[in-house]
């Protein structure tokens, strides 16, 4: 997804890692307490939060990823993702992680292609990568195809952030009433959505 995702870049369950490890972060500051924390630095922070909570599991090592990507930490985040990927690499979940990652904030395109459609491989009908499949063969040009494969996760997810890929591939093949539509529809669903504003500035700043 391009400047929202995540937004995950993220894809759609690395935001619900990164409410987790905002409760993990609540958690922490209580646990050390206000003053030992003046100490540490987000990397330490990061990394106390890790060894407390299950530093093993998969969501723990994903979950650091998505936390150092939303701090800006790009190559940090890549690699934490690719260690979590090293540790588990039959894990749909992670390797959806990296190669969203890869597509919305790199141009290692056919890289993250090839580990979506992996994740694919091991889970076929979720639509959270099957939206990330759709975003990469956009970013590779592929937006005929990209439609097909975003319009399938949207009929099993309505999630904003799907619509506004939909929007931008609509737009992209110039199909800009097609687009407009879309969009008043995903805004009728979720009129609160930050996604979806930005795609109409982006998309449709006449019509603000």
């Amino acid at each position: 997804m391009r400047e929202h995702k995540r937004q995950s870049g993220m894809s759609i369950p690395g935001m619900l890692i990164i409410a987790a490890m905002v409760g993990f972060f609540i958690m922490c500051v209580i646990r050390l307490g206000p003053r030992y924390l003046e100490y540490l630095s987000i990397r330490e922070i990061v990394s106390t939060i890790a060894r407390e909570y299950n530093p093993d599991s998969e969501a723990t090592a994903l979950g650091r990823a998505a936390l150092l990507l939303s701090m800006g930490k790009l190559e940090e985040s890549i690699k934490a993702y690719r260690y979590a990927l090293y540790r588990w690499p039959e894990s749909p979940t992670s390797l959806n992680a990296l190669g969203y990652t890869l597509a919305d904030y790199t141009e290692e395109y056919e890289e993250a292609e090839d580990l979506i459609r992996k994740a694919l491989e091991y889970d076929p009908d979720n639509p959270a990568i099957i939206d990330s499949l759709g975003w990469v063969l956009h970013k590779r040009g592929k937006n005929r195809e990209a439609l097909k494969q975003l319009e399938i996760a949207y009929s099993r997810f309505p999630d904003p952030e799907v619509a506004a890929h939909i929007i931008d591939v609509l737009s992209e093949l110039d199909r800009d009433e097609e687009a407009l539509e879309f969009l008043l529809a995903a805004e009728a669903r979720d009129p609160e959505s930050e996604l979806l504003q930005s795609v109409r500035e982006r998309q449709f700043p006449e019509t603000e």
